[in-house]
């Protein structure tokens, strides 16, 4: 468990400032979707850069949020080890 602890460490807060950057985007995304929403008003346009935008923002937000916190975990609630059981793999001592 110790043996890769500080390469984890450092992914993890890769991951998270990684996150966080693609976060920064999303006030120019929503800028360019209104922006795009106007003009598709205005002109009678197609929805198409709206809906282009929409998927980017919507990519953005997503991929951010997976970033930061991580994919749900299928073992969690780890279940907790009988009496007397010693545990050998996920179990937490309850």
């Amino acid at each position: 468990m110790r043996r890769y602890y500080l390469h984890r460490y450092a992914l993890m807060v890769l991951a998270v400032l990684l996150g966080q950057g693609l976060e920064t985007l999303e006030p120019y995304v929503l800028k360019r979707m209104i922006n795009a929403l106007s003009a598709t008003v205005k002109t009678g346009a197609s929805a198409a850069p709206v809906t282009t935008w929409f998927i980017v923002g919507f990519g953005i937000w997503a991929v951010s949020m997976l970033l930061m916190r991580g994919l749900p975990d299928r073992g969690y609630p780890h279940r907790p080890a009988a009496a007397g059981q010693r545990c050998r793999s996920r179990c937490s001592p309850i």
